[in-house]
């Protein structure tokens, strides 16, 4: 019981977590082992980056080629997967997202 109320309030103070939510990743963590995996799948949801592709990734387009991911901009056309149409179809780039050096 003391385990999971310092656990809970890591979730609240470390990974800014509302009260709920930290109660609901210790609920029904009945042994030290459980409640550190709550804790670590609260971490992974929350606050570990995203999984990225490497800046070098060659990303197919439209009008046939590629490119580097990492010079994909913002308005790029790339190829994306659309299993209705013959081998992909383009798609216009309107998010880039950066996580840090090598992403």
């Amino acid at each position: 019981p003391d385990l999971s109320r310092l656990l809970k309030n890591f979730l609240i103070e470390e990974l800014d977590m509302s009260e709920a939510a930290a109660q609901r990743a210790v609920n029904g963590a009945k042994t030290a082992v459980e409640l550190l995996d709550a804790v670590k799948r609260a971490y992974d949801k929350y606050v570990a980056p995203p999984r990225c592709f490497p800046g070098f990734t060659e990303i197919a387009l439209p009008e046939g080629g590629t490119k580097a991911i990492s010079e994909i901009r913002l308005g790029d056309h790339v190829l994306s997967f659309d299993p209705l149409a013959d081998g992909g179809r383009g798609a216009l780039v309107s998010g880039v997202v950066i996580a840090g050096d090598g992403a």
